[in-house]
C-alpha cells in the first residue's frame, strides 16, 4: 500500500493505493510491490500535473497504460518462471473536490459520509453471479467459486480495469481495503465506529487496529490491509 500527499499549484492532492497479491506469498508480494512502486512514481512524475489541469481522462489513460504494461510484464514473468503471479489493485486520487479511482480485482474503495458507499465493484465470480441475476447472495455465499477473481493484474494475457469518478464532499472520507478486511466486516458496525471514533489521528489509528484485530478474531487468514484518507482544508 502507499499514500502520497501534495499541494501542487495551489491544489490539494492525495493519492492512495492498496494491492493484494496472489500466486504464493513471495510472488504475490513481489507483484504487489511492483504495481505500488509504478503508481507511486507516476503520481509524482505525471499524474499530479494532470490533476491540477483537471485532466481526468488523461489520468485514466495513463493509469490504463500502466496497468496493461504491468499486466504483460507480470504475466510473461510468471509464464517464464512457471509460477503464475498477480495482484488485485484499488487506487484513488483526490484532487480538490473531485476524485478518480481505478479497480482491478476484489479489493474495495468505500466513501464514508453518514453512510457507507462502496464506490468500486468487485471483479469476482460472486459479484458477477449476483449482478447478472444467476445467483442470489445466499446461494453465492455457499458456492466454492465465490472468491474466484475474474480480473487480476498479471494473471492472464489481458486485463480490464474499471474506472470511477465523482465529487468529494467537505466531510467525505475514503477507505481502501483488501478482501481480507471487508469479507468479515459488519458494515453497520463499521459506519458507527468510523463516524464517532475517528476525530483525531490517534483515534483513527486505534480504531483501524481494532477493526483489523476483529477480522482476525473472526478467523480471517487472508491479507488484511486498510487505508483511511480524508481531505482536510489547509
Amino acid at each position: 500500500m502507499c499514500i502520497r500527499k501534495a499541494v501542487y499549484k495551489g491544489k490539494q492532492l492525495m493519492f492512495a493505493i492498496v494491492c493484494d497479491g496472489m500466486g504464493g506469498l513471495t510472488n504475490g508480494e513481489e507483484a504487489s510491490a511492483v504495481v505500488v512502486h509504478v503508481f507511486a512514481e507516476a503520481f509524482v512524475k505525471q499524474i499530479a500535473t494532470l490533476a491540477v489541469q483537471d485532466d481526468w481522462e488523461g489520468i485514466k489513460k495513463q493509469w490504463y497504460r500502466y496497468i496493461v504494461e504491468l499486466n504483460q510484464k507480470l504475466y510473461e514473468y510468471g509464464v517464464q518462471e512457471g509460477t503464475p503471479m498477480g495482484t488485485a489493485l484499488s487506487a484513488i486520487l483526490l484532487a480538490g473536490d473531485e476524485y478518480v479511482a481505478v479497480q482491478v480485482g476484489d479489493s474495495r474503495i468505500y466513501r464514508l459520509t453518514d453512510k457507507l458507499q462502496q464506490i468500486t465493484e468487485d471483479q469476482s465470480f460472486a459479484a458477477y453471479a449476483v449482478k447478472s441475476g444467476n445467483m442470489t447472495i445466499q446461494q453465492v455465499q455457499q458456492d466454492p467459486r465465490r472468491n474466484m477473481l475474474l480480473e487480476c493484474v498479471g494473471a492472464s494475457e489481458t486485463v480490464h480495469p474499471e474506472f470511477y469518478q465523482g465529487h468529494v464532499g467537505a466531510d467525505d472520507r475514503f477507505i481502501l481495503c483488501t478482501d481480507g478486511f471487508w469479507r468479515t466486516e459488519d458494515e453497520v458496525a463499521l459506519v458507527q465506529s468510523w463516524q464517532f471514533l475517528m476525530k483525531t489521528e490517534e483515534q483513527i489509528r486505534k480504531n483501524m487496529y481494532k477493526r483489523v484485530q476483529k477480522a482476525m478474531e473472526r478467523g480471517e487468514t487472508d491479507n488484511i490491509t486498510v487505508i483511511y484518507i480524508e481531505q482536510k482544508e489547509q
